[in-house]
């Protein structure tokens, strides 16, 4: 079901048979209409197999299916998600706010690591580049990111810690859906808070 006011809405159910690659020839369709489609991009010197098809997901997640992202820095390989350089939901600066709705699942052999720090969403730039503002505001900061971590945060960063099994948000808005450091899988769409 699509809510009104959708901006991107991504099911990964529907472009290969569990187990198989994510070919560098697919996407990912923005079902909300808006042509925010998720292309592939490989850290240079991963397996074949750092971003595959999966059957896996949540009985209450509307897609029967999801992306398995295998990746982790020692040294550093995956592949992630992104949007084209064009595409609407880049410009977008979510003055009211948004909100983000998301199925992940992280296997049991996580390890921060390995995977800390790894990033389930974020938006490429600087806070300067997005129009953030004030007294309290560092324009070289990342524009945000939704990372998982059992560590400290690191001081280069501007983000929360978490917990191993959730996420913490700082993002204001998003880019890409998953990082080389991710290891699991993963299914989300965005659209403006319901107040």
């Amino acid at each position: 079901m699509l809510v009104p006011g959708t901006l991107a809405y991504w099911r990964f159910d529907q472009g290969g048979a569990n187990g198989t690659p994510f070919a560098s020839s697919q996407s990912v369709r923005d079902r909300s209409g808006h042509g925010n489609d998720l292309s592939p991009a490989v850290v240079p010197g991963s397996a074949a197999d750092a971003l595959t098809w999966s059957n896996d997901h949540h009985p209450d997640q509307p897609g029967h299916g999801s992306l398995r992202f295998a990746g982790g820095r020692n040294p550093l390989h995956g592949a992630y998600l992104t949007t084209a350089a064009a595409a609407v939901l880049n410009k977008e600066t979510f003055t009211r706010g948004y909100t983000v709705e998301a199925f992940v699942k992280f296997p049991l052999d996580w390890d921060a690591g390995n995977n800390g720090w790894m990033s389930v969403i974020s938006r490429r730039g600087s806070a300067g580049q997005a129009g953030k503002q004030g007294r309290n505001t560092d324009p070289q900061e990342p524009v945000g990111a939704s990372a998982a971590t059992n560590t400290p945060a690191p001081s280069t960063r501007s983000s929360t810690a978490g917990s191993a099994t959730s996420a913490s948000s700082t993002a204001r808005s998003p880019r890409t859906s998953s990082s080389p450091r991710s290891n699991g899988t993963s299914g989300w769409g965005g659209r403006p808070p319901t107040r």
